[in-house]
């Protein structure tokens, strides 16, 4: 096996794990925060309250990323991706046990701490992105491989939801309990650390390294965001985070608060979500990129996710729920694989760790975003969640549409 197959094969293992342990949050946080039996509230506690706190605490760890990704990203750039992968991969399995413990004892405030720490080390989408962009050698093979690692996201979110959503019910068994998947999480994280050191070669050497600064990232988001073209991309960035991560965030205490799901029935559905991500990328995308652009195929998925989105609230029925929310999750497989690409046009490649740091703080400052909205609307009507959603779809379409020729003219393909 070549060096760049063991490299790619390293990236793609980090980013399994990476978004098996992102998925952890989904099947778990929402039972153990709103079901009374769980004792990290008191029981006066009402069930508004609870869905408050529980869109706290899946805010707390994008908030750390917000304030970590630029840097980690910047200083991937600075430092090379092998260092900073061990840096993130260690801090984020360390992460995971604290989380754990935290859970095990059903302490409130020690687990939104753990979180919100856990965030600031957690920069290994940026550094994996990055890192494809350094091995891919053609445009061709750096969609393919965007492509695929999207692919990637959706098996690991389905394996995920899966086994979690089992081992993490007590009720099934006596050595199953809402904590364990936390520390078999953290121990496959430690894992990858030895592929990192096996296996891992840095396909991108900086030309010098610089002194870590811990402001540079937040200064290079301002320099960013200067720039129309990159202020463009990011404000996309952020509104179509948004849209997706309402979906990913609520779409389970929306069905456990309609349709009375139970925590095995939440697990069936965003099940059925992932394997529609995965459908999306590794075939529709796929096929679809044979003929179409990257900026084009995101635009139009984008635009059928703002239409599917918009009609989950008008029909109650179980059938009608899976397939809306599925069909809106394929399409933002297919408009995540290729926004990434269109990012990484943005910037030559000495700048790549940077760009993917900024476009994971876009992305982690829409999960803190995502659930504030969605506790603050379920005062009024969980069917607003995904009204709000559409909102922020259709508004990412919309800017992409109308400022596609202001970009980069490599993403007019």
């Amino acid at each position: 096996m070549s060096a760049k197959s063991k490299s790619l094969i390293s990236v793609f293992f980090v980013f399994f794990l990476d978004n098996f342990g992102f998925a952890l949050a989904f099947p778990i946080m929402s039972p153990i925060m709103l079901d009374p039996s769980y004792h990290f509230f008191s029981p006066e506690i009402s069930t508004t309250l609870r869905n408050i706190l529980l869109g706290v605490i899946l805010g707390a760890f994008p908030l750390g990323q917000f304030f970590g990704a630029p840097t980690i990203g910047d200083m991937a750039d600075s430092l090379g991706r092998r260092r900073l992968f061990l840096l993130t991969v260690t801090g984020t399995a360390i992460g995971f046990f604290l989380s754990a413990y935290a859970i095990y004892l059903e302490n409130y405030p020690f687990l939104l701490a753990v979180r919100f720490l856990s965030g600031l080390v957690a920069g290994n989408l940026s550094i994996c992105l990055a890192s494809i962009v350094d091995l891919s050698e053609t445009e061709e093979e750096k969609r393919r491989n965007f492509s695929f690692i999207s692919t990637i996201g959706g098996v690991s979110w389905v394996v995920s939801i899966f086994i979690n959503g089992l081992i993490a019910n007590p009720k099934l068994s006596k050595y199953f309990s809402p904590s364990l998947p936390f520390w078999i999480c953290g121990l496959l994280l430690l894992v990858s650390v030895t592929f990192i050191l096996k296996w891992y070669e840095d396909a991108f050497i900086p030309e010098k390294k610089a002194k870590v600064d811990f402001k540079k990232g937040f200064r290079e988001i301002t320099m960013a965001f200067a720039d129309r073209e990159l202020r463009m991309i990011f404000i996309v960035a952020l509104f179509w985070y948004v849209s997706s991560f309402i979906l990913i965030q609520w779409v389970s205490p929306y069905y456990i608060k309609l349709y009375k799901a139970s925590q095995l029935q939440v697990t069936y559905l965003l099940i059925a979500i992932g394997v529609a991500w995965t459908l999306g990328s590794c075939v529709i995308n796929v096929w679809f990129s044979k003929f179409i652009g990257t900026l084009q195929l995101f635009i139009w998925s984008t635009f059928i996710m703002f239409l599917s989105l918009l009609v989950v609230p008008f029909y109650l029925e179980v059938w009608f729920l899976y397939t809306a929310s599925s069909l809106s999750c394929l399409c933002a497989a297919i408009g995540w694989a290729n926004f990434n690409n269109i990012v990484s046009l943005a910037g030559r490649v000495t700048e790549q760790g940077k760009l993917m740091g900024i476009n994971q703080a876009m992305a982690a400052m829409s999960e803190v975003i995502a659930p504030m909205i969605g506790g603050l609307l379920v005062f009024i009507s969980y069917g607003l969640i995904f009204y709000a959603s559409a909102c922020f779809a259709f508004i990412a379409f919309l800017l992409m549409l109308f400022e596609k020729k202001r970009f980069v003219a490599r993403s007019h393909k």
